[in-house]
């Protein structure tokens, strides 16, 4: 062994003596630390999660299907439809069930003129409205004339004297004859439909209700209605006993008395004097 070798060994014993134990341990900032927690999905209560929407995106499509009949239709519980499966309709339906044309604003144009009726499955009897389209501005207006059996346009006539034509409303009619049934007189005024028959004769009793006829009509720009004093059987020809009403040009139609006539069912508005046929 050279000089230099065995010096060399010398020194590493001397050096070795000097170590002690405690110069054997790492330093603290040497010391590893905690490992990091790393992504949510890689931690054990991530499994979980992931587990967890893995069950309920399998169940859910599942359960749906147990819940649908097996036939594909819709359970007989349900409002759309009735035991047999057939769709029932709730909701009111709005219907047209007459129409005319009248210049109702004076203009020298022709309007239009309906009336409407809402069947509402609800009521008793449907509500009707008759409506105006003016040709001048394309607007529509209306006038409610609430619950009926029927109401039907009798006729379009100026009965007020003022510019525009009124419309004569037959309402309840039981014949073909619309002149047997109730009137109603509907005028435009200030761009709104109004009722302008003062004393309203539906308060008279409706036709037939007690046997007794009444009848009205239009003659020279006016309007005028009649009742029957007694009932008067269907198919009679004799004449018989009316009491007459005469509506002047104004405003407001207000019935005036126009006394005791006869009439035949032949010519309804052909007043003959009752003396005369006695």
């Amino acid at each position: 062994m050279s000089d230099i070798e065995l010096r060399l060994r010398d020194a590493l014993a001397a050096r070795a003596e000097l170590v002690r134990p405690e110069d054997l341990t790492l330093a603290p900032d040497l010391e590893p630390g905690e490992p990091e927690p790393g992504a949510w999905w890689q931690r054990p209560s991530g499994y979980l999660l992931v587990a967890a929407i893995a069950v309920i995106v399998v169940v859910l499509p599942l359960l749906a299907l147990a819940a649908i009949d097996p036939d594909g239709d819709k359970s007989p519980s349900d409002p759309a439809t009735d035991p047999s499966g057939t769709f029932t309709m709730t909701d009111p339906v709005r219907t047209l069930v007459a129409q005319d044309k009248a210049d109702v604003d004076g203009d020298s144009a022709l309007d239009d003129v309906r009336v409407m009726s809402l069947e509402d499955p609800d009521a008793v009897l449907p509500d009707f409205d008759v409506e105006v389209e003016l040709s001048a501005s394309g607007e529509s207006v209306s006038y409610q004339v609430g619950q009926a059996r029927d109401v039907k346009i009798g006729a379009t006539a100026n009965l007020d004297g003022r510019e525009g034509e009124e419309i004569v409303l037959a309402l309840d009619a039981d014949t073909v004859d619309l002149h047997r049934a109730q009137p109603l007189v509907v005028s435009l005024r200030d761009g709104e439909l109004v009722s302008i028959l003062t004393g309203d004769l539906r308060a008279r009793g409706r036709p037939g209700s007690d046997g007794t006829r009444t009848y009205w009509w239009v003659h020279d720009g006016q309007l005028w209605w009649w009742r029957s004093q007694e009932p008067v059987a269907d198919g009679e020809e004799s004449p018989y006993a009316v009491e007459v009403l005469r509506f002047p040009r104004e405003a407001m139609l207000r019935g005036v008395d126009h006394g005791t006539w006869c009439v035949t069912s032949l010519a309804s508005t052909r007043l003959l004097e009752c003396a005369a046929l006695d």
